[in-house]
Order: C-alpha cells, then structure tokens, then sequence
C-alpha cells in the first residue's frame, strides 16, 4: 500500500489509450525553454496527443540538456539577467502543473486518482525518475486561456486530486519543468488520463487543498476564492488518526510540516512521531505501516530542511515571529563599528585544524587529480585529527568527532582500505568511535538526502554534534538545484554550496568545520605551478567559497613524491610541501631534493632515474649512428614500453627534463645532412658528440676494420631553463648543460 492509498475508495478504471479520442486533440498553447536560462522562447499550439508523442520522443544524455514547458503564454519583459521566465511576465495560462518528487508515491497510484476525478490531464515520468523512486509530473490543460490570478485555484483542485501531492515549486506561477528521458532510461513512461478540463470541474473545490500544514476550515464565498483547507491544523485529531490506521504519510507530512514551522526540535518531532506510530496495535501493523514507519526520517528531513531553507531566505514565519515584527521585516544582518572590532580583545577561536587549515565555521577543500592519493592522504589526515595527533604539520587541539560521508569506496574494499593503514595502534585505538565514515552511497545530496544525512549525523553522535563534515567527493553527490545545471555552473555551485553543504552543518553543528573533496581538470605542470588552486574543477564560484584549500599533485609521472599546494583566507600563507608514501606513512620531503627518511629508498629510486636518463641518450647516440634522427614524439612512440622506459607520456616527460638540464638540444635544418626537416616544433633530438652514420665506408688504418662513416650533428636551438622557450644556440661547437650538479 502506498502513501496515497489510505483514504481511497472505490474501484479503479482502467486506463487505455486513447490517444485518438477527441478530448486530447483539443489545442492549447505552451510556451517552451530551450535551457534553464529562459532567454529565448517559443511559444506553441500542440494537443495533449501531440504533447505525449512529443515527450516520449525527446531525449538527452543529461538532465540540463532537456528542454523546459510551460502550460502558459509570456510576454517580452526581462529580468536583469535577460531572462523571459518570471512572474510579471506570465500573460495567460492554459494550464496547470504539477511536480511531485516525494519518491514514494507510485504512476500507478498516480493514475488512478486522476482518472477517477475525470481530469483531462497528461502524467508523465521525470528524469530523476525510477521504479524504486517514483517522481512524476502532470499536465492539465484549460478549455481556454485563463488570467493568472486563476491559477492558484485551479492547482489547489489538482493538489486536492492527488491528495497534496504538489512539491513546492508547483505553485510557482512561471515556473517550467524538463521533459524528455535521460540517455535510455527504461523507465521512462507517459500516460494520458480522458476527462474534462480542470477549470470546468468546479466540484473539486470541495477537495481544494493547499498546504499541509492546514487542516479543513469554513467553506464561505465563491467557489474561485474558497480554499477548504485552511486555519489551524487540528494535531490531536492527526495523531489519532495515526494510531486508528486512517491515515499515516498524510497526516504524520502535516504535523511535520507544523512543528517545523513552530519552530519545534527536530529530534523531538521525530519523537512524537514515533510515539504516535509506536501506539498502532501490533496486529494492525502491516506493511503499509511498515512501510510509512521506515520512511519517518526521510520526510522529517525533507520538511525540516525546507523550513530551514525557508527562514534563510526570510520567508518563514510562525507564531511567535509573525506577530513580533512589522510586514516585510528581516532580521538584522551583524554589523559592527571600526572602534568595536579595534578593542575586541577576545581570544581567536582554536583551530579544529591547525595552523588555520581547518577553522570552526570554516570550509576546506581537497583537490586533486585521479590516483594522484587523495582517498590516502584524506583518510590518513582524518584519522589523526579524530585521535587528536598531529598529521605533517597539521595539529588538532584534541580528538575531533568527525563524520566521513564518502560516495566513491564499497564497503568492503572500504574496510579493506583503512585496516592497510600504516597507524600506530595509539592513534587507531582513540579514533574508534570519533570517526564515523559511510560506505559508497548512492544518492544526492538534495533536500532527500540533506535530511537522511542530518537524522544519521544526529543518530551517530547523540550526545554532542561533530566537530567536522567530510564530504567526498563533491562530483557524486552534487545537486544543482531546480535548474539542474551541473557542477561548471557558478549558480549551481553556490545553491549546492549553500542550500545543501551548510543547510546541512546549519543544521546539525554550526561551528562544525567543513570538508570538501573534489576533482583537478587536466592543465599543464606550469599552469599548476602558476596558480595551482585555477586546477579545480567546476565553476569558479567554489574557490570564492571556501576558507583553505589544498591541491595534491603530483610533477613528475616517473616519481612518487607529490606537491602539496595550500591556500589560506584565515592566516598566513603556507609554503607548499613536498610529501610522499613512505614506509605506509606519509612524510615531508625537504624541498632542496634531500630526502628526510629512507635516505637508501632514495638512492635506489635516483639510480632508476640515472639509467633511463643514459638509456635515452644512448638511443638517441645509437639511432644517429644508423643514419636516423628522432623528433620527440616519433621516439617516445617507437621505444614506448622498450628498455624499461615505461609508456609515452613518461618519456616525453624524461626528455622534457633532460632538455632542460641541457643534455638534450636540437638541430631544425638538416637539409645540409642530405636530410628532410621536420614540421615538430623543436626539430630533431640532438645529444653531445653525436654523429650521423652515412652509407660511405671508412677503413680503419690500423685494425682494418671498416665501419660507416659519420657526420657530427651539432645542435641549432636550447630549451632555456628559465622560460622553457625555444632558443637559439650561440656557439654549437660548445656544449653547455644547465644541470648544476653536472655542469662544471
């Protein structure tokens, strides 16, 4: 039994199609939205057959690629941001629609309401939709083009309908909704359901329903300003229709949405709740109370964070505060004169993460690219600050309580992970029970997921919030909010930012310091040394967020030792750090080359670099006695794999260093060696005392033998180790290396 079934009567008529009846090729207008930003429009006459033919046939691979409709007609006037989708720009209505994204009530259930009220309507699946998480929308067109002010009428009469079903955004005058399926999504599904249009059944305002949180009122005046639910919601009436069965999800969304607005604790509404659901006789508990029981927290988190949304932007109002300020009142923002700030002598609040790496309130993010050892180095540093100890040079002033919401590792390669780890059994032993790490969740973090994370945070640290909030990475669990743009959208990024990430801390722990993870998009090894935090990716919006962040990055493919990049709004600047893997622990690397620990690791790995560097040079050497001379992607190519010089890429990177240092040079014009020049930028590779081997033979006087001739090769051009350009050399006949631990 689903949510909506508690109060349905009657039997349930099938619904066939009939796509060709006369009732769904009446026409109206709709006005459609190529993208979320509505600066162009294009208004339409379609039919509902049209419309469902239209909708099963659209398609794209993301959700931000849909197009947007809207049973209306708007006229020409912008907003500042040029956009035709508002408000005051709503010229006509041919329609109504409504959004429903509670995840719990089936199409079916869905379709069977709406054919038995005789709505002319078309119900179709959202993008987000599955079988296991239902959402859907429904279109009502008008028998005629309607004033706005009607709306609201006629989307109570639908809400009464689905027995407030109706998400928020529903009863927003100009607000559009995406059509179309996301990549090959099976489940995917559009129905028509026959009847009359909506604004000629007026016997639905017997059933009008607006918000939840109200109950039935006094029926007075005309039927196109008389809402039935409306005044004080009765609660002692909810709660004993809870425990005689009558109602469950109805009634339990209504007192919720009324405690929140009461401002009553979360937790202790989840109580009452319980305690309502807990007084159902055991006999009388069935699947369907099964089933509404299990689902308490995900709508008390849905309905508290709504209500917390709600007073952030100034727009909630309760008993207590509706009568206490004048109409149109906000609370004040902080402000403080010079003078006060100037004798504030208040300690500084403690570092959750010193030296200011981590503040309370503060937002750190984690950067870095794949397999670069982001997951390690994050585990290894929540581990020390949740024992308390000090991890490189970054210090916790004790245990924090710190709750890990990761969304990448299962869980058993999860555990396998953190049983690897190199810790001291000290350190292991008093992070226990302070760190509390989730497996590989499946979800977004919207408003859903938002509430499930606050009732699990205030489930697993009953007694006193965390101290800090990881969350990883940021890519798996983005929500961009109604216009579902992606996470390179700088709007999006700040809704996630503030309506998600500290919704959530708001919520369970003000002061708590946040943690963020996040992806590096590919840029040069320069461009990171330049300005290493421009490596991030997404919108640019998030490095204006945030209080520290920090890049790991790794400069050379060939070593292990990475670069660690950090960025301070709250203190001084850092000096970056080079760290490493070391003995399962990780360490700080001197940045002059020499090696703080495992000094004989070191030479090992520095011997492994001499020999690729005398391998290449040698081929090259070898290659020109042959008569053949190499560009530097023709060699990386043909010795890819060869002689243990690893893959491409890493030979490019060796011979990039080996230029620099001056062991390698080139020679552009070959055209006086009987050679073709070569289109590569830099021309061909060219290394100290090289000949090129001709087809003319030399006897060798005193042994006889006969070996090729050779002509030296000299060089044309340098990198230059300071700007890395393409220089020309001043004397070829004088080899000069730019390697300070070589050159004499």
């Amino acid at each position: 039994m689903s949510a909506f079934a508690d109060d349905a009567s009657g039997d349930r008529p099938s619904a066939e199609d009939t796509s060709v009846d006369a009732e769904f090729q009446q026409p109206f207008a709709i006005t459609v939205f190529a993208s979320a930003s509505a600066t162009r429009k294009a208004e339409e006459q379609t039919t509902l057959s049209a419309l469902a033919d239209r909708i099963r046939a659209t398609q794209a691979p993301a959700k931000s690629k849909l197009p947007r409709l809207k049973l209306a007609r708007f006229g020409d006037r912008r907003t500042t941001n040029r956009s035709l989708r508002h408000d005051a720009n709503v010229e006509a209505i041919t329609g109504v629609e409504l959004d429903y994204d509670g995840s719990v009530v089936p199409v079916d259930e869905a379709e069977g309401l709406l054919l038995k009220s005789g709505v002319l309507s078309l119900l179709y699946t959202s993008a987000s939709h599955t079988a296991d998480a239902p959402r859907w929308r429904v279109l009502c067109p008008t028998s005629a083009e309607l004033p706005p002010a009607r709306r609201k009428q006629l989307m109570g009469r639908l809400n009464g309908v689905l027995r407030g079903a109706a998400s928020s955004e529903s009863w927003t005058l100009s607000q559009s909704y995406y059509f179309g399926r996301v990549g090959n999504n099976p489940a995917h599904d559009v129905r028509l359901i026959p009847g009359s249009p909506i604004d000629l059944l007026d016997e639905l305002d017997q059933r009008w329903w607006g918000k939840a949180e109200t109950k039935p009122g006094a029926t007075t005046g005309s039927a196109t300003d008389r809402p039935t639910r409306s005044g004080p919601l009765d609660e002692q009436a909810l709660i004993e229709q809870i425990i005689a069965g009558e109602s469950y999800h109805a009634a339990y969304v209504r007192l919720l949405g009324r405690w929140a607005l009461d401002g009553v604790p979360m937790m202790e509404a989840r109580s009452r709740l319980q305690t309502a659901m807990g007084a159902v006789p055991e006999s009388d508990r069935d699947d369907r109370w099964k089933s509404r029981y299990a689902d308490i927290d995900r709508c008390l988190g849905d309905i508290y964070v709504k209500e917390a949304d709600k007073r952030d932007a100034g727009t909630a109002t309760s008993a207590a505060s509706s009568s206490a300020a004048p109409a149109g009142a906000q609370k004040p923002v902080p402000a403080y004169t010079l003078g006060a700030l100037l004798d504030d002598a208040s300690p500084i609040p403690a570092d959750l993460i010193g030296p200011r790496l981590l503040t309370p309130g503060g937002m750190l993010v984690l950067g870095g690219a794949p397999k670069v050892g982001k997951s390690d180095f994050l585990l290894n540093l929540l581990v020390h600050a949740a024992a308390g100890v000090p991890f490189l040079r970054f210090t916790p002033p004790r245990p924090l309580r710190i709750f890990y919401l990761q969304a990448e590792i299962q869980y058993d390669y999860l555990r396998e992970r953190l049983q690897q780890l190199q810790l001291e059994p000290a350190i292991v032993a008093r992070a226990r029970d302070t760190l509390v790490v989730t497996p590989k969740l499946r979800m977004l973090l919207d408003e859903t997921g938002v509430g499930c994370v606050i009732g699990t945070i205030r489930e697993v640290f009953p007694d006193a919030p965390p101290d800090a909030i990881c969350i990883d990475p940021i890519r798996n669990l983005f929500d961009g909010g109604p216009g579902g743009e992606g996470e390179n959208d700088n709007n999006a990024m700040l809704f996630f930012l503030q309506s998600r990430v500290e919704a959530l801390r708001d919520e369970v722990a003000p002061e708590a310091g946040i943690i963020l993870v996040h992806h590096t998009k590919k840029i040069s090894k320069q461009q990171v040394k330049d300005d290493p935090f421009l490596s991030l990716s997404g919108a640019s919006a998030l490095r204006g967020f945030y209080t520290s962040g920090m890049i790991l990055f790794r400069p050379e493919e060939e070593e292990t030792a990475r670069e660690l990049y950090i960025e301070l709004r709250n203190g001084p600047a850092l000096d970056p750090m080079r760290i490493d893997k070391r003995g399962g622990a990780w360490v700080e690397l001197d940045r002059d080359g020499e090696r703080i620990v495992r000094k004989d690791l070191g030479r090992k790995l520095d011997a492994e670099r001499t020999r690729r560097h005398d391998v290449i040079l040698q081929i090259i050497a070898d290659e020109a006695e042959q008569g053949r001379l190499c560009t530097v992607n023709a060699f990386a190519s043909k010795f890819e794999n060869n002689r243990g010089l690893g893959g491409k890429d890493t030979i490019r990177d060796r011979i990039g260093v080996l230029s620099i240092k001056g062991y390698i040079k080139f020679r552009r014009d070959v055209r006086d060696l009987g050679l073709p020049n070569t289109t590569s930028k830099h021309g061909y590779l060219v290394v100290r005392d090289m000949v090129l081997g001709t087809d003319d033979e030399v006897l060798d006087p005193e042994t006889g033998e006969i070996t090729r001739a050779g002509v030296p090769v000299l060089p044309s051009h340098y990198i230059c180790p300071q700007s890395e350009s393409l220089l020309e050399v001043e004397n070829p006949a004088v080899w000069v290396l730019h390697d300070t631990e070589e050159a004499p």
